[in-house]
């Protein structure tokens, strides 16, 4: 189990009993102050067989640590006994959910966030393919909703095509 902590991300290994080992912090790759964390999501992104986590970030320049790293998210890639390795990937002004779904169909994970920007607008929500790497191409970043607050993100077909919406 991966939670967000006062000062990071911790992940709870679980035992045989069902019972929870003690939690390990995650090291971040940059700096991050209070609640550096929002809302993740789990999914192989570098087709590896193990578990790696994805979370957004919101930049909080009223937090320790945090005033030189902008909003973005993390991808903390797993290597199957709890540890991982992290990447953080800037975009946005405050970015919250994030989801995991191949969105351009080509058998890659990618990553959709939303972006609540400066609370006024304009609202953003994002999709960013994934290399299957474990890498992401910000650059390729699309709007997918422009200027509708997103407050949640399930991703399904739901026309019935196939295809990821």
């Amino acid at each position: 189990m991966a939670f967000s902590t006062d000062d990071g991300m911790s992940v709870a290994l679980a035992n045989a009993d069902g019972t929870l080992q003690t939690p390990v912090p995650v090291t971040f790759p940059v700096a991050v102050g209070c609640t550096p964390v929002n809302y993740g999501t789990v999914g192989d992104v570098n087709h590896d067989g193990f578990a790696d986590v994805i979370t957004g970030y919101a930049k909080n320049p009223n937090c320790g640590g945090s005033s030189d790293t902008p909003s973005g998210f993390f991808v903390f890639l797993g290597d199957g006994t709890g540890h991982f390795r992290g990447t953080f990937y800037p975009l946005g002004l405050e970015d919250y959910f994030v989801k995991l779904a191949d969105f351009n169909n080509d058998g890659k994970l990618d990553v959709a966030i939303s972006d609540l920007g400066d609370g006024t607008g304009p609202y953003n929500f994002y999709t960013v393919p994934g290399n299957g790497d474990g890498t992401l191409n910000t650059a390729a970043a699309e709007v997918a909703v422009d200027d509708q607050l997103v407050s949640g993100i399930v991703p399904g077909d739901y026309n019935g095509d196939g295809k990821q919406d």
